[in-house]
């Protein structure tokens, strides 16, 4: 089956593509400062699915390609400083809602990995901001039941084979 993707100039990266090829989730700079988290098909479509003022670390699809787990950073800023605060989501793009997972508040470079049988997710907290900050940790959620689940913790944790 011949592809139909085409040079997308206005996106400035692609950040994961679905298990069937048909989907990309990719990024938007703006001429405010802002990113837009887009997903585009193979169709041509493109459907804005996130903006914020801040960063967009990272996206992955769920293997069904009907949610897409991201790692997002709003800014936060005051008169004399700016900082990031990361957090993860979920994005149902069936529904077209977003729902927000867990905080990472003063937390440096988070990972996610989704399974790719869809049943679970890991989360690679990042490293503390501060010394008296909880240690970093990878976290798993069980994408069934919905519990989380604390893997390993320490200074620099490995992910799970």
């Amino acid at each position: 089956m011949p592809s139909r993707w085409i040079f997308c100039p206005q996106f400035g990266l692609v950040l994961d593509f679905g298990r069937s090829g048909r989907r990309a989730a990719a990024i938007r700079f703006n001429k405010d400062f802002s990113r837009s988290l887009f997903v585009l098909d193979d169709t041509g479509n493109q459907t804005e699915v996130a903006r914020l003022k801040g960063s967009i670390v990272a996206a992955q699809f769920h293997p069904t390609e009907t949610v897409l787990y991201v790692l997002l950073a709003e800014a936060v800023e005051t008169e004399t400083t700016y900082r990031e605060e990361p957090y993860l989501a979920a994005i149902d793009l069936t529904a077209k809602t977003s729902q927000r997972l867990m905080d990472l508040a003063g937390r440096q470079s988070p990972r996610l990995s989704v399974a790719p049988d869809g049943r679970g997710l890991l989360v690679d907290t990042g490293s503390p901001r501060t010394a008296d900050a909880l240690p970093q940790a990878i976290l798993h959620l069980d994408l069934t039941t919905n519990q989380w689940r604390t893997l390993a913790m320490g200074k620099q944790p490995l992910w799970v084979p």
